[in-house]
């Protein structure tokens, strides 16, 4: 499985590639241009932080496409932010600060 980290932070972007390691090839960017060179090569699990650091809906649209599986992860915490990024076709939301379990989870479609 090959899993694309789209993080600006990089504190958290690390975070998040020690703890999704384990399911696949992880390639990991940190800015929205690079996201979408990376989504030409269709990965198959997208982990998205919405905003970069705007919320960016239009890259989750291409994610979505891109994707077999997109699941963002964001600090908004709105019910209308996770409404619509789960309405738009993200398979799950996880927000920050996130457990790795619950991570991992929503990465491998367990959650």
């Amino acid at each position: 499985m090959r899993l694309l980290v789209v993080e600006d932070d990089p504190t958290v972007r690390r975070l998040i590639e020690v703890t999704v390691r384990g399911l696949g090839d992880v390639v990991v960017v940190g800015s929205e241009q690079d996201a979408r060179l990376e989504l030409l090569g269709q990965p198959d699990v997208v982990l998205l932080d919405l905003g970069l650091p705007h919320l960016r809906w239009d890259l989750l649209e291409e994610a979505v496409q891109a994707a077999a599986r997109v699941v963002v992860v964001t600090g908004h915490i709105e019910p209308s932010v996770i409404s619509r990024a789960l309405q738009m076709g993200a398979a799950d939301v996880v927000t920050k600060p996130f457990r790795p379990a619950t991570l991992v989870a929503a990465a491998s479609g367990d959650g």
